[in-house]
């Protein structure tokens, strides 16, 4: 049975760069056993493996290996001693089959009867496909709708035509019904997607519809009042500093590109109070931070629940400095 075991190449390490990284394994010896793989028991794979896999579906039949390490940089010289490369790992599928698969998982977000439709971006088709997975026991495996002996998942590319960004999430032994965990991963998946989609229009790299993105327009010099409405007629959200009549510096920079509905910070001077930062990301409170020239201390990761300084108050009161914490948002 071994040289069947030897053809799962996917069960190998991915040898990604990842210290002591596991490799899959499978229960592939009986018939009872090779037909249970088909629906998903007797078999592990790791988060690397499958994305790994993954890639095969992203780029059109061809299978990429993953790397934890982007590149190495001396610190003295500051030149780049390793960079890792595009990798060919093999062609499992055939790029008609990648596109047909893309589709299903497609429909998985946006069909009638979807049931990943939280995971649903706004102006930028994704795909996805979620995944459960009983934990085998002593006592053998949990039983159906035992929530907290089980693994969920979510994997998601955007965008979807073109994939770009791939996102896997794991939650093991969840303490919560089905519902809340596919609420918690889809705020993860798509303030984190968003994100990266936001940086890369920035970067004038094509990776959305023309419909999603937005130029930020001229507001340094404009009337505050005018400003503000240029924003809102762009789609996009405002967040204003000081209580001057006229833009003194505006983030982001007139001419880059961003997602709708993103946070345009425009600086009129004057009286600068502290805004709740409830909800914002990190690169809003980075972008409101430098516009206000205060230092901001960073914990955390996720989206801002608590700041050190109370909102509304004033900078000119005596604030040199403020601490934020972020914490990702749990129903």
């Amino acid at each position: 049975w071994r040289k069947y075991i030897n053809k799962f190449k996917f069960l190998k390490s991915t040898k990604s760069g990842l210290l002591g990284e596991e490799v899959g394994n499978i229960q592939f010896r009986y018939p009872i056993e090779q037909a249970d793989t088909a629906f998903g028991q007797g078999i592990k794979v790791t988060p690397l493996q499958m994305i790994q896999a993954y890639t095969a579906i992203a780029g059109d039949g061809t299978e990429i290996q993953p790397h934890v390490i982007s590149k190495i940089v001396d610190p003295n010289t500051h030149k780049i001693v390793y960079s890792a490369k595009r990798k060919q790992v093999a062609k499992p599928i055939s790029a008609k089959t990648a596109l047909a698969t893309r589709k299903q998982l497609e429909a998985v977000i946006y069909s009638t009867k979807a049931i990943g439709s939280m995971y649903a971006i706004p102006n930028v088709r994704t795909t996805g496909k979620s995944g459960t997975a009983q934990i085998a026991t002593s006592a053998g495996y949990s039983q159906a709708g035992d929530n907290t002996n089980e693994i969920h998942s979510w994997i998601g590319m955007a965008p979807a035509d073109n994939p770009r960004y791939m996102m896997y999430i794991v939650v093991k032994r969840p303490q919560k019904n089905t519902n809340d965990i596919s609420t918690s991963m889809s705020t993860v998946f798509k303030s984190v997607m968003q994100q990266a989609l936001k940086m890369d229009a920035s970067d004038n790299k094509v990776v959305v519809s023309k419909s999603a993105t937005i130029k930020v327009p001229v507001l340094k010099g404009e009337n505050v009042t005018t400003a503000k409405k240029e924003i809102a007629a762009n789609n996009l959200q405002v967040e204003v500093l000081g209580t001057g009549d006229t833009v003194k510096a505006q983030y982001p920079a007139a001419g880059t590109k961003t997602l709708q509905k993103q946070k345009v910070f425009i600086n009129t001077g004057k009286v600068i109070t502290v805004p709740n930062m409830h909800g914002w990301s990190k690169n809003d409170v980075t972008a409101w931070g430098k516009l206000a020239d205060i230092k901001i201390n960073m914990t955390g990761s996720g989206f801002v629940y608590a700041q050190s300084v109370v909102a509304t108050t004033r900078l000119d009161s005596g604030v040199h400095e403020i601490t934020v914490e972020f914490k990702t948002p749990k129903k």
